[in-house]
């Protein structure tokens, strides 16, 4: 069943939120799904002890999960459930490359900042590795968290287009005050739409070779960065 993991290694920027809203989802169209709970501060777990009787029969929690346990938590939650969604921390350690090596899809939650996009990058760059070293493509994709449809900050003009240069995939919606919102023209237009669903999904990403050291360079982006 697919496995669809939430990381960025910079904390703050809306994996947990991104997770429980996707987790949603699928919960009221009556898919079974369980949100694994891998960040130390467990929001997730949190967030369901606060009102465990209004949490659907169709969610599932799982907290406590370390890098000892995360590869049979999603092992056994995939045997079980359509759906597994897994919340990564906020950093780079041994449980995100694991969960990220189980993975159907990795979803990299960010806003429209410099710190943000470098770290972003930085995950993306994991998601490749771990694609070689198993073998298979992994296949990951952006959206963007916290960016206001209307107003749209001076990091976030100089980020998106490097991101259309290089071919990553992002998502056509985007989160802005816990509502999604709609996507900049730049977005919608590395999107596919599905003929069968008709539901906007990541074009897949390009397997040839992107020159990452260029465009992610803090100093090349930052000699880049436009004046106001």
């Amino acid at each position: 069943m697919p496995v669809i993991a939430f990381a960025n290694s910079k904390g703050g920027v809306g994996k947990s939120t991104t997770a429980l809203a996707l987790a949603q989802v699928f919960a009221k169209g009556s898919s079974g799904v369980t949100l694994i709970d891998a960040d130390p501060n467990q929001p997730l777990a949190r967030w369901a002890a606060q009102d465990p009787d209004r949490i659907p029969d169709t969610l599932a929690v799982l907290p406590d999960i370390t890098e000892e346990t995360i590869v049979d938590a999603i092992d056994t939650a995939a045997a079980r459930n359509p759906f597994v969604l897994v919340d990564l921390e906020g950093s780079a350690n041994v449980a995100v490359s694991y969960a990220i090596g189980r993975a159907d899809l990795v979803i990299v939650p960010m806003r429209g900042s410099q710190l943000d996009a470098d770290q972003a990058a930085r995950v993306i760059k994991l998601v490749e590795r771990e694609s070689k070293a198993y073998r298979r493509t992994i296949p990951y994709v952006v959206i963007y968290t916290c960016t206001s449809p209307a107003l749209r900050s001076r990091g976030f003009r100089h980020i998106d287009p490097i991101l259309a240069e290089n071919g990553i995939p992002v998502l056509a919606a985007r989160w802005w005050n816990g509502r999604p919102s709609a996507p900049s023209s730049s977005s919608a237009a590395r999107s596919t739409t599905s003929r069968t669903t008709k539901s906007t999904i990541p074009a897949p990403p390009s397997t040839t070779p992107k020159p990452w050291l260029r465009p992610w360079s803090p100093s090349s982006m930052s000699a880049r960065q436009p004046r106001m």
